[in-house]
Formats: C-alpha cells, structure tokens, sequence
C-alpha cells in the first residue's frame, strides 16, 4: 500500500496533476516567454514568486527533462542582470527597490555623509592642536 501511494505521488510530481475525487487540474505555469527579453522587472512579486516555485519544482526533475525555455529563464533568475547584478544606479537597479529600502538606503547614505562631516573638522582641529603641541615642546627644549 505504501508503495502504490509513493507511485501515486511520482505520477502526480511528474505529470503535474492532481487527482481529487475524480477530479483532474492541471497546473499551467505563467507566461515566462518574455522572461529572458526584460520582462521580469515589469511582472509583479506574486508572479516572480510563482515563477520561482515553479522552477525550482522543475529542476528537481533532472535537467533533461526540461525545455529549454525553462532552461533559459532558469538562468535569467540566477545569473541575469536585475536586482543585485544590475548595473548600480542604473533603471535596472532602482526598480528592485521598494519603499522600505529606499528610506534605509537614505539613511544610511545619510549617516555616512554626517560622520564624514563631523571628522574633516575634528581631523583639522586635531592636526592644528598637534602642530601647536609640536611648537611648545621645541619652544620648551
């Protein structure tokens, strides 16, 4: 009985189906034809997340089996040129960013800017303070 449920659940895995009450669905995934030509920045999250789901479900299968438009959009997730590999500053890069992220990244940048506005001056008054300190010490020989 054991077996027969595990050759149920490989048919289901590898068909793509699922057999309830008689019933038949099969799952199609979304478009991923425009993937590779740009499309992924303009799909919304709920689609990448699909996207992702399904092929990570088709790569446990061994590769072979997979067409090479899944093949391709495969390696667009992961070696493409969006999110963290895009060019930085570029559109690629800015339309990966949501609101949350824009307000860090400001505060960040805006924290650095402030410590490097607060030690140039300590950096000169302490040079002019040794330079002096240097004078009183020959003045003092």
């Amino acid at each position: 009985m054991f077996s027969n449920s595990l050759r149920l659940s490989g048919r289901v895995l590898a068909h793509g189906r699922r057999f309830n009450s008689g019933c038949c669905e099969v799952y199609s995934p979304p478009d991923m034809s425009k993937l590779v030509q740009g499309g992924w920045l303009h799909m919304n999250r709920d689609t990448r997340e699909e996207i992702n789901e399904y092929l990570d479900w088709r790569m446990e299968e061994p590769w072979k089996n997979l067409d090479l438009n899944d093949k391709r959009c495969a390696y667009y997730i992961a070696y493409g040129e969006w999110g963290p590999r895009a060019k930085k500053g570029s559109k690629e890069d800015q339309i990966e960013m949501n609101g949350p992220e824009l307000i860090l990244k400001a505060m960040f940048s805006l924290t650095l800017f402030l410590a490097l506005g607060f030690a140039f001056p300590n950096y000169k008054k302490d040079k002019t303070l040794q330079e002096n300190l240097d004078k009183l010490r020959k003045s003092a020989e």
